[in-house]
């Protein structure tokens, strides 16, 4: 079932010392079943983002002035594009961890969260490092 939602993202990510922090809020729709969540939301750039997420692996898509879909799977390096008007970067993906905590089914306004860990790599070697924290509640 679709519901709307609310959708906070936090990132942190660099390399060594140098780090920088984000957070966004966004309005939504969240949809639940057996098989894992859906977050569909809309940026103010435009961009629409899709979120799908299962116990084995997290999928996120951007479309609009940036098109990409990066892939996260435990332990896994996927391959990656990130095309913008400028032209296309070719990277990767190492999944480090995530988890998902869903929301409760039978509870209005519940929240539930993401959290990933990542690296992008260029030629093979870690340029940055990446915590992703997404909470997503119900409204």
């Amino acid at each position: 079932m679709k519901q709307a939602a609310r959708i906070t993202l936090r990132s942190r990510f660099g390399w060594g010392e140098e780090h920088e922090e984000t957070m966004e809020q966004h309005t939504g729709n969240l949809s639940v079943s057996e098989r894992g969540l859906l977050l569909r939301y809309r940026t103010d750039e435009p961009c629409d983002v899709l979120i799908s997420a299962t116990d084995e692996r997290i999928t996120i898509r951007r479309e609009g002035a940036v098109r990409s879909s990066m892939v996260l799977c435990k332990g896994c390096t996927h391959p990656m594009a990130y095309t913008t008007a400028m032209g296309t970067l070719r990277i990767e993906v190492r999944t480090l961890d995530f988890a998902i905590s869903r929301p409760e089914t039978d509870a209005p306004q519940t929240a539930g969260e993401i959290t990933a860990r990542y690296e992008l790599l260029n030629d093979g070697e870690a340029v940055s490092s990446h915590r992703l924290h997404i909470i997503f509640e119900t409204l």
